[in-house]
């Protein structure tokens, strides 16, 4: 079974930016696009309420970071997911032996893709899963030259997703067993796409959820910003799927110190909306959070303004975050509330701390794959990385 760590999905609305990269016979060797932050706008209905706040579970807050991608001609609606490897698209119909369908527009094998007889399924933790068919078709992002890509080709679904597409971005550092053709990044790298198996994830904003749109960022493949601070971290290799470095200890600005087990792997998983941590790491660090006794999974922010979390990756270098920089904010200025956006992880995983957007939004994250290493920088003034 394959985990990921995005335990609740919700349905989501995507559109595609509507500017594409300019068609050339001699195509970027690095891809670059403006995204969006995306959420259900019956969640923020809920999440309100006709204006009052309700206590809901953290999980439930799922934001996803959109790109623009066509498999055969075909455009998708996607989403970056460094937590998952393989990418698939979900078209929302029940007739696997013929053909896919999502607004009027069918995938069948005489529409440019290659529908296998091989079925397809993908497990995540949390009773949610995709089941269909394999397929090969051109892949081309945001107009670049297209690359021979496999994919999972789902036309049913256990749990609720909506209407979007997973492209996956996990790495499974196993070369001698994993199917190359299945990865995003491999293909674009081999058909000569992008000169380097290295990207780039950038938020720019999770501000309005008064609203279907909730921020933007920016996700550049095949390169980096190189004039921002980047420090690099050599990868781990022993979690498959995930982009992970070692985490040395957790400690918070009132002195509250924790080891991480001897696993100390801390991945960085772009599908998950919370910041994750096995239970003995939240009862060590905020274990001291007073929550409001109405609201029971929101804090006084004004409390809490200089309450800092401390991500300690080895002796010489400390994440330091904001504990209200991990929060959903949308009552602080009226009601002073703030709600955590910390989840638990369960016992079994074999990682100790995941970092999902809600942490990963404080960040300039670098993914190289080349080199076997993560790159991380502030995106916050209010974020060090010392």
């Amino acid at each position: 079974m394959k985990f990921s760590t995005a335990l609740s999905v919700v349905a989501a609305i995507y559109t595609l930016p509507s500017q594409g990269l300019p068609a050339s016979d001699h195509f970027p060797k690095s891809l670059s696009f403006e995204t969006e932050l995306k959420n259900d706008p019956n969640l923020v209905q809920q999440l309100k309420k006709r204006g009052e706040i309700i206590s809901v579970d953290t999980d439930i807050h799922q934001i996803l970071l959109t790109f623009p991608l066509s498999l055969g001609g075909h455009s998708v609606k996607s989403v970056v997911d460094t937590g998952s490897r393989s990418s698939w698209i979900f078209n929302g119909v029940s007739d696997s032996s013929s053909s896919l369908c999502s607004s009027n527009s069918c995938l069948t094998s005489t529409s440019n893709i290659d529908i296998s007889d091989d079925s397809y399924s993908i497990y995540y933790r949390g009773n949610f899963g995709a089941f269909g068919k394999w397929v090969s078709a051109p892949l081309s992002l945001g107009g670049s030259a297209s690359a021979p890509f496999k994919f999972g080709l789902a036309d049913s679904i256990t749990g609720n997703t909506g209407d979007y597409s997973w492209a996956g971005f996990g790495y499974d550092s196993d070369e001698l067993n994993r199917d190359s053709s299945t990865h995003i990044i491999d293909v674009l790298h081999e058909s000569g796409v992008i000169d380097n198996k290295i990207f780039q994830l950038k938020y720019s904003s999770i501000s309005s959820w008064d609203a279907d749109i909730m921020g933007s960022g920016s996700l550049t493949i095949g390169s980096y910003d190189t004039s921002a601070n980047i420090k690099f971290f050599d990868m781990t290799e022993n979690i498959k799927y995930y982009l992970a470095i070692p985490m040395n200890s957790i400690s918070n600005s009132n002195g509250d110190s924790i080891s991480l087990d001897s696993v100390q792997t801390s991945v960085f998983d772009s599908g998950s909306t919370s910041l994750l941590m096995k239970q003995k790491y939240i009862d060590a660090i905020l274990g001291d959070i007073v929550y409001d006794s109405t609201y029971t999974s929101f804090f006084k922010c004004s409390d809490y303004e200089n309450f800092i979390l401390k991500f300690n990756i080895d002796s010489t270098t400390t994440i330091s975050i904001p504990l209200t920089s991990i929060s959903w904010n949308q009552y602080k200025e009226s009601n002073d509330l703030c709600q955590l956006m910390v989840g638990t992880l369960p016992d079994d995983v074999t990682f100790e701390l995941a970092f999902g957007q809600y942490a990963m939004k404080n960040l300039i994250t670098v993914f190289d794959i080349h080199q076997k290493r993560l790159g991380l920088a502030s995106n916050s003034n209010s974020v060090t990385i010392s």
